[in-house]
């Protein structure tokens, strides 16, 4: 868990902040809050991102939902490379 908890937000941040523990608790935007992301929240009903474990539930803002069949990983230039490889199946 750590390790997602690490992919969060981080604590000095100056566009959102955690309510309690960082990457276990409501995430939301710091003012003045981002236009976009302010009427994309008022319009779900919400103050913000909930977060368990490191994990987003982004459900309260679902548009569309797909699955990628063989979804790849990596690091450094491979993380690029398979990004996009991610982002053609998807496409």
């Amino acid at each position: 868990m750590n390790q997602r908890v690490n992919q969060t937000f981080a604590q000095v941040n100056p566009r959102v902040e955690f309510e309690g523990i960082r990457g276990e608790s409501l995430c939301t935007l710091k003012p003045p809050p981002d236009p976009k992301l302010k009427r994309i929240f008022d319009e779900a009903g919400i103050e913000g991102i909930q977060y368990k474990n490191g994990v987003p539930d982004f459900s309260p803002v679902l548009k569309a939902q797909l699955e990628i069949d063989h979804m790849l990983g990596g690091n450094g230039k491979r993380g690029t490379d398979v990004r996009r490889a991610n982002f053609a199946q998807v496409n």
